[in-house]
């Protein structure tokens, strides 16, 4: 029994005194730093609570970053996902948790469509969000609210408010 005792005690002490990752968003200098250090231009950059989100790509495709910085090792932590730029437009809803609030990652694939486009309106379950697009190719839109989101409807719009797009997930 005394030495289940002081094993029980040495696990408690090893487990105490380990190390566990944590995760927190990486500030905006080191992001550009790192970005700059893999040769990824963002096209677009959103903070959430413990991630950054970065949107990059190149003329054929399209790629989704999900950066952490972890703080024992100090070092970035990198989830992507990439996609084909084929068709004109490629969007990447992320409806939410209970730890992030929902988003719309949009890439125009088309210099057109970037070109014609004058802002991007996204419902969150009917709460509007306008973002002006100003030529850009990628842009994160993300929603007020703070509860996962269960319908959204991206509409764009060019000059003279003409609906260039329309679609509903």
């Amino acid at each position: 029994m005394k030495k289940l005792i002081i094993v029980a005690l040495c696990v408690i002490f090893i487990i105490g005194c380990s190390k566990v990752a944590d995760y927190s968003v990486p500030t905006e200098q080191q992001l550009i730093d790192f970005l700059g250090s893999k040769d990824i231009t963002p096209l677009d950059m959103h903070f959430f609570k413990d991630t950054a989100v970065v949107l990059h790509g190149a003329e054929y495709s399209n790629a989704i970053s999900f950066i952490s910085y972890e703080d024992i090792e100090k070092r970035h932590v990198i989830n992507a996902s990439s996609t084909s730029a084929a068709g004109p437009l490629t969007i990447i809803p992320y409806k939410g948790s209970d730890r992030d609030p929902s988003f719309v990652a949009i890439f125009l694939n088309d210099s057109q469509l970037v070109a014609d486009a004058t802002k991007i309106i996204v419902d969150f379950d009917g709460t509007p969000t306008e973002t002006a697009i100003e030529n850009r190719r990628g842009i994160i839109v993300s929603s007020p609210n703070s509860k996962p989101t269960k319908k959204m409807n991206v509409l764009i719009y060019g000059n003279e408010n003409r609906l260039l797009y329309s679609n509903e997930f």
